[in-house]
């Protein structure tokens, strides 16, 4: 059973719940959504779900090596991008609609890292900073992956290219990153190597196509689901 089995429970159960958004789709996107019996959500409940992956993960140190706190943010950044990137390149999209809604998930996830790191560290910049930190380092990110790719059985060269991209932008340093960046390219790998079938199974609309009162017991729902994971040592 996935992640979102567990929070959603069985699909076909909450498929006719789905008939107010069907009316903002158009017919292909509905077929779809139906014979691939896919999860709709907002880019906003996507990323509030992801975020509580990362409640956990320590951002003191990558390895046996301690970050400082500027770092720690950068790391943090890092992980949730992990997340994006495999959803913007796996999750169905509504049709016609895929820049505005990629760009609404970017600004989801950085709102969620930020909301994140204030509750991990002491005194942390202001939001606004973190944010606008937040979407360079998305930038640095999305550029070496774009350009590299994570294919299987992508060559050495590249994956080194890549990871020392990665670890440039996190560690901000003139030091060799050739065992940081592999760190940080092995957990984007694991990232998609165990989730990238999970997100195969969502749909994302709009915000604005889901009401008030339908985006209100999702949100519940998922809230609801974990604490009852967490209690299981669940996600």
């Amino acid at each position: 059973m996935g992640i979102f089995d567990k929070l959603f429970g069985k699909k076909e159960e909450k498929s006719g719940g789905y008939s107010e958004v069907f009316n903002r789709l158009c017919d292909d996107d509905v077929t779809l959504i139906k014979n691939k019996d896919l999860i709709i959500l907002t880019p906003s409940l996507a990323a509030f779900f992801v975020m509580s992956l990362l409640r956990d993960d320590d951002i003191r140190k990558l390895g046996d090596e301690r970050l400082k706190k500027t770092q720690q943010f950068n790391l943090l950044v890092f992980y949730s991008f992990c997340y994006f990137y495999c959803v913007r390149s796996s999750a169905k999209m509504k049709r016609g609609h895929e820049p505005a809604i990629t760009e609404m998930l970017r600004a989801a996830f950085l709102q969620g890292v930020v909301a994140l790191y204030n509750a991990k560290v002491k005194n942390p910049p202001s939001s606004k900073v973190l944010n606008e930190r937040g979407r360079v380092l998305y930038a640095d990110f999305e550029a070496a992956a774009d350009k590299y790719g994570f294919r299987e059985g992508e060559g050495l060269s590249a994956q080194l290219e890549v990871s020392d991209a990665f670890a440039s932008a996190v560690f901000a340093d003139d030091r060799p990153n050739v065992i940081r960046g592999m760190l940080l390219y092995v957990y984007f790998v694991n990232i998609s190597y165990h989730l990238i079938d999970e997100f195969l199974k969502w749909f994302l609309v709009e915000e604005e196509d889901f009401d008030e009162a339908r985006r209100a017991a999702c949100l519940a729902e998922i809230r609801a689901a974990q604490m009852v994971s967490r209690r299981r040592g669940g996600f």
